[in-house]
């Protein structure tokens, strides 16, 4: 399994999007192409940045204040 490091410059309507694809499709990676994606940054004009090595916790930041 090889960990995939992803960045999001945006978490608009594409962007958020995007991440709740991810977490949807996010074992199909896993299983039938050997990738563990990671969402490790997000970064925005307006709300600043989040970022952590280990990967966000999606859910946390699409459930957010926005």
């Amino acid at each position: 399994m090889r960990d995939v490091r992803l960045a999001l410059l945006g978490f608009g309507h594409v962007g958020q999007a995007f991440a709740r694809l991810l977490l949807l499709k996010a074992w199909l990676l896993r299983e039938r192409q050997g990738l563990h994606p990671l969402l490790t940054a997000v970064i925005t004009g307006r709300h600043g940045w989040a970022v952590d090595e280990r990967g966000l916790q999606l859910r946390a930041h699409l459930s957010g204040p926005g």
